[in-house]
């Protein structure tokens, strides 16, 4: 089995945990499919990937012919296209290494909080950024009203380096 094909088992299998294969899902930052490919594959029909890279978009319909019939992705600004979903609208919200590097996204984080119905998922690197920057996901989506139900160091599942971590959220009952 490929890089590609064992990360996006280990993604299908994360998310078959906390979703059904009805259930609404919601990528930030889609970027060519590699990882709604195998939603797809495993029987997820109901996925929506954001992306802001026309070329990365490009890249999609000639690596996965179709994908964008089985899912819907958007094409624009990722911050400014989230705003159009209704809160709650996705049962479960997931990035795949879209803040790298990249801490002053509060505001997407917000809205990742608001349109999620049930769950988010990060995997992301919580590595120390330039400047002395680092984030830890668990504290930003716990003061979001979420709590920590998992948390998987990837490099032992992926070939993304121990620096990645998986963290599964859910929304406290209120």
């Amino acid at each position: 089995m490929g890089i590609e094909e064992s990360r996006g088992e280990f993604l299908a299998g994360l998310i078959g945990r906390y979703a059904r294969r009805d259930s609404a899902i919601l990528e930030i930052g889609c970027k060519s499919g590699k990882n709604l490919h195998p939603l797809s594959a495993a029987g997820y029909g109901n996925l929506t990937g954001l992306e802001e890279d026309s070329r990365r978009l490009e890249r999609l319909d000639s690596l996965f012919p179709g994908l964008t019939d089985r899912a819907r992705v958007i094409d624009g600004p990722v911050a400014r296209r989230i705003r159009d979903f209704d809160n709650g609208e996705f049962d479960l919200v997931f990035t795949v290494g879209y803040f790298e590097g990249d801490t002053g996204q509060e505001g997407l984080l917000d809205e990742m909080a608001r349109v999620a119905g049930r769950f988010v998922l990060t995997i992301e690197d919580e590595r120390e950024a330039p400047g002395g920057t680092s984030r830890s996901y668990r504290p930003e989506f716990e003061s979001r009203g979420f709590e920590q139900v998992e948390e998987i160091d990837v490099s032992r599942e992926t070939d993304l380096g121990s620096v990645f971590f998986a963290r599964v959220f859910a929304r406290r009952v209120r």
